[in-house]
């Protein structure tokens, strides 16, 4: 579900982003900051994603291990998943089932030519040791993407002065490892934006990526942006790519997605 951001609609405090699927709810998220607010999804030519586990939404009994990931009290968020699973059933983006390092090469293989690769993923390298983090990052590194991590803080090192006090709490939005872009609500209720360049014209609000940790898959696909994206996503890892001409700018019940 997180493969489709440029399928669902956003809500940017009133700044409004229509996606290509109509029956999608609009996402919302509020601002702080001055985030590059987008005008329109991202063009997405090409997607896939990578999961030990690969849930499917065409499965009944996945769909409600989900819905039970959602917390209580915010059963609002129920609404958006199932909308979303509806989308992911009748778009059917490819996910492969590998590990996020050994077998993130052979899966941004398929990418077209001639588009920028895009690597993002959130709340997902918390749950792998500091040495595979490291090998991850060089494996990012030598494929020539662009890397968007969504991470809790400290699991990605920000930059000397990045802790400014914004948002304690919030997961960091970083770009290749060093460019810490906002803090943002881990289920893609807010988002505040530090950085002080805007990059790109497309900026979501609660990742694009990987799989949160409570899996409201469809407003964490709020979060990350770039124009004409190519994408290639990961329950647990999302990569994606972006036109030449755009450049620059079951099994396991433990946890989501199989991560252990």
């Amino acid at each position: 579900m997180t493969l489709l951001p440029d399928l669902y609609s956003y809500d940017y405090d009133g700044h409004q982003v229509r996606g290509r699927d109509s029956r999608v709810p609009v996402i919302t998220c509020h601002v702080f900051g001055p985030a590059p607010l987008p005008k329109r999804t991202p063009a997405i030519t090409w997607r896939a994603g990578t999961d030990l586990n690969p849930l499917d939404v065409t499965d009944e009994a996945d769909l409600e291990w989900l819905r039970c990931l959602v917390w209580p009290g915010e059963e609002h968020r129920l609404a958006l998943l199932d909308s979303a699973a509806a989308t992911a059933r009748h778009v059917r983006p490819r996910v492969h089932g590998g590990d996020l390092l050994d077998d993130l090469a052979r899966v941004a293989a398929g990418a077209p030519k001639g588009a920028t690769l895009v690597v993002y993923h959130t709340a997902v390298l918390a749950y792998v040791d500091a040495a595979r983090r490291a090998a991850f990052a060089r494996a990012v590194a030598e494929l020539g993407a662009v890397w968007l991590s969504n991470e809790a803080a400290r699991v990605i090192a920000e930059p000397e002065g990045a802790d400014d006090g914004v948002s304690p709490n919030g997961f960091r939005l970083i770009r290749d490892g060093r460019q810490r872009l906002a803090i943002t609500d881990p289920h893609g209720t807010w988002l505040h934006w530090t950085s002080g360049s805007a990059f790109v014209e497309w900026s979501m609000s609660a990742g694009v990526g990987k799989v949160a940790g409570s899996l409201d898959i469809a407003r964490e696909a709020a979060f990350f942006g770039m124009p004409g994206a190519v994408a290639l996503v990961v329950a647990t890892l999302l990569l994606m790519t972006l036109p030449e001409k755009q450049r620059s700018s079951r099994r396991d019940r433990r946890m989501p997605g199989g991560i252990t």
